[in-house]
């Protein structure tokens, strides 16, 4: 018998499907064994899909689970383990999102052309498409987060544009 367990973030409506007697926890994209979920974020509805898969994180930690099934490539045995390095990557996403504007106000392409990215390539301009449009989704996530947690300034500019400085 499966317990449903929401865990927003990676998408608004993401659930895991956890059962107690097995320890087993369907994780779908929420837990990924050597990568990261992609945290999408978007100027409607979503504004702090950082801050939500955080929270989800941290409701799956104290659950007893022996073994999780992702969404994709391997499973994951040491659930705590791995909820521990992907805080820590977001933190390090966060921090050197800091660290970027310490060079002044950038809106959030500009900040995410900057990041460091586990992508094969020599410039931003060789990336496909898609992989562009998931590394921008992220870098706003985390740029969001970090304003809605007062460590940087949100500024709309008249041509509606959104910036990003240090407060």
């Amino acid at each position: 018998s499966f317990r449903c367990v929401e865990t927003p973030g990676h998408s608004p409506g993401h659930i895991c499907l956890f059962e107690e007697k097995h320890k087993l926890l369907i994780s779908g994209d929420h837990i990924l064994g050597d990568i990261t979920a992609n945290i999408t974020s978007r100027y409607d509805d979503s504004r702090n899909a950082l801050g939500d898969y955080l929270s989800s994180l941290d409701k799956i930690y104290p659950l007893d689970i022996a073994l999780a099934l992702p969404g994709h490539r391997n499973p994951v045995k040491d659930v705590r383990q791995r909820i521990d390095e992907l805080k820590q990557h977001h933190k390090e996403r966060s921090d050197e999102q800091l660290k970027i504007l310490e060079q002044g106000e950038q809106d959030a392409y500009r900040v995410t052309t900057q990041m460091t990215w586990d992508m094969r390539y020599d410039k931003w301009d060789e990336v496909q498409a898609t992989q562009k449009y998931f590394a921008f989704a992220e870098g706003l996530a985390h740029l969001q987060y970090l304003s809605l947690t007062g460590k940087v300034r949100e500024r709309k500019l008249p041509s509606g544009r959104v910036v990003y400085s240090l407060l």
